[in-house]
C-alpha cells in the first residue's frame, strides 16, 4: 500500500510541480512588471477565484471523492446530482461575490466575470473529485489546476501582442478559468459513464458535514491574502504574494499528497499511519532547512532585489510548511477513513482554528506588519496539526 501511495503521490507531485512552476513564473513576471499595488490587486482577484468556489461547492466536491471511492459512479446519475449541486452553488456564489464587492469595492464588470468564473470552477471541482475517486489522479489534478500553469503562456502571448497591465491580467485569468471549465465539463462527461440510480442523500449529508471542514480549511489558507489589503495596503500584499512563490514547495507536496491520501485511505482497510508520519516529518524538516538556508538568495534571484525584505517571512513560512504536511496526512485519514463522529470532532476543531486564526492574524498584522501574517500562519498551522492528530488518536479504533 505504501509503495502504491508513494507512486501516486510522486506522479501527482510531478504534474502539480510543473503546473505550479509555470504559475510561479506568472507571479514572478507580473511581480516584476506591475507596481506593488497593482500586483497586490491582481493577487486579490486571483485569490477570490480560488477561494470562493470551495465555499460555493458546499462540501460536495470532497463528498464525491469520498462516496464514489467506495461506490461505482457508472451506476448513478451523477450529472443530475451535479446540476442540483451547481444550482445551490450559484446562490452561494452570488452571496460571496456580493460580499467581496462590498468589502473591496470591486467594479461591476469584475464582479460579473468573477461570478461566472466561480460557477465554472465549481463544476470543475466536482468533476475533478469524481475523477480522483476513481484513482485517475493526474487527469484530476490537470482539471483542477491546469489553468494556473496555462495562464503563464496566455500571459506571454498577450504581453507581446496587446501588452499587459493589471486589468488585462485579471481579465485573462478569469476568462481562462471559464474556458478550462467548459473543456473540463466536456471531458468529464465523456470520461466517466453515468447510470440511472439517483445519488443518495448519504453523499450530500456527508458533504454538508465536510463543507464545514472544507470551508474552514479554505478560509485558513486564504485569510491572510484577503485581510492584508484591508489592514495594511496592496503593496504589503504584493510583498506577501511574492514571498509565497518559493514557499509553494510545501503547498505542492501537501496538496499532491492529500489528493492521493483521501481516496486511498477510503479504499484500504489498513494503514501504516505511524510509518507515514515519520517519513513525512523527516522529509518536511529537510525541505524546511533547505528553504531557510536559501531564503535571501532565492528572493534576490527571483525578483532582482525588489522583495529582499521578505526573507524573514519566507523562513517563517518554511517552518509552517512542516506542520502543514503533517496536517495534510492526519486530516486525509480523518476525511477518507473515519466515521461521522470523527468528522464532527474534526469540524469543531477546524472551526475553532479558523476563529482563532482570524484574531491572531488581525492582531499580529496591526502590531508587526506583514511579518505578523507569517507568525499567525505558523501558530495556527501548528495548532491544526496537533488537533487533527488528537482526533486520529481518539478514534484510532476506526482506522483499521
Amino acid at each position: 500500500m505504501l509503495k502504491k501511495m508513494a507512486y501516486h503521490i510522486g506522479g501527482v507531485s510531478l504534474v502539480l510541480s510543473v503546473i505550479m512552476a509555470f504559475a510561479s513564473l506568472s507571479s514572478l513576471f507580473l511581480g516584476r512588471l506591475l507596481s506593488d499595488a497593482d500586483f497586490g490587486e491582481f493577487s486579490l482577484i486571483r485569490m477570490l477565484v480560488l477561494f470562493l468556489p470551495f465555499l460555493a461547492i458546499w462540501g460536495q466536491g470532497i463528498a464525491a471523492a469520498r462516496y464514489f471511492s467506495k461506490h461505482p459512479p457508472s451506476e448513478y446519475d451523477w450529472p443530475g446530482a451535479m446540476s442540483k449541486i451547481l444550482a445551490v452553488s450559484a446562490v452561494l456564489t452570488l452571496i460571496g461575490v456580493t460580499g467581496a464587492a462590498l468589502i473591496y469595492r470591486l467594479p461591476l464588470l469584475v464582479c460579473v466575470a468573477l461570478f461566472v468564473a466561480v460557477i465554472f470552477f465549481c463544476s470543475t471541482l466536482f468533476l475533478a473529485n469524481l475523477m480522483r475517486s476513481q484513482r485517475h489522479y493526474v487527469p484530476a489534478v490537470l482539471m483542477e489546476n491546469g489553468f494556473r500553469g496555462l495562464f503563464f503562456f496566455v500571459l506571454i502571448v498577450a504581453y507581446f501582442t496587446i501588452g499587459m497591465n493589471k486589468t488585462s491580467a485579471v481579465g485573462f485569468y478569469l476568462g481562462l478559468v471559464v474556458v478550462m471549465g467548459c473543456f473540463n465539463l466536456w471531458y468529464g462527461l465523456r470520461r466517466i459513464p453515468a447510470g440511472n440510480r439517483p445519488v443518495p442523500t448519504e453523499m450530500h449529508k456527508a458533504g454538508i458535514i465536510l463543507m464545514g471542514v472544507e470551508v474552514s480549511v479554505d478560509v485558513l489558507s486564504s485569510l491572510d491574502t484577503l485581510i492584508i489589503p484591508k489592514i495594511l495596503d496592496y503593496a504589503s500584499l504584493g510583498l506577501y504574494a511574492a514571498v509565497l512563490v518559493p514557499a509553494q514547495l510545501f503547498n505542492i507536496l501537501a496538496r499532491a499528497a492529500k489528493y492521493v491520501w483521501v481516496p486511498e485511505f477510503g479504499k484500504n482497510e489498513r494503514t501504516r499511519f505511524r510509518l507515514l508520519t515519520i517519513g513525512v516529518t523527516l522529509s518536511a524538516v529537510l525541505l524546511a532547512i533547505l528553504l531557510i538556508g536559501t531564503a535571501e538568495p532565492l528572493l534576490h534571484f527571483f525578483y532582482k532585489g525588489k522583495y529582499d525584505a521578505g526573507a524573514p517571512l519566507l523562513k517563517i513560512l518554511a517552518v509552517a510548511g512542516v506542520f502543514r504536511l503533517l496536517y495534510s496526512l492526519s486530516s486525509s485519514l480523518i476525511v477518507g477513513r473515519l466515521g461521522q463522529e470523527a468528522l464532527m470532532a474534526h469540524l469543531r476543531y477546524t472551526v475553532f482554528s479558523m476563529v482563532l486564526y482570524f484574531f491572531l492574524l488581525t492582531g499580529l498584522l496591526r502590531n508587526q506588519g506583514v511579518v505578523g501574517a507569517a507568525w499567525a500562519l505558523l501558530a495556527i498551522t501548528l495548532i491544526r496539526a496537533v488537533l487533527s492528530y488528537w482526533v486520529v488518536m481518539r478514534f484510532r479504533q476506526e482506522r483499521g
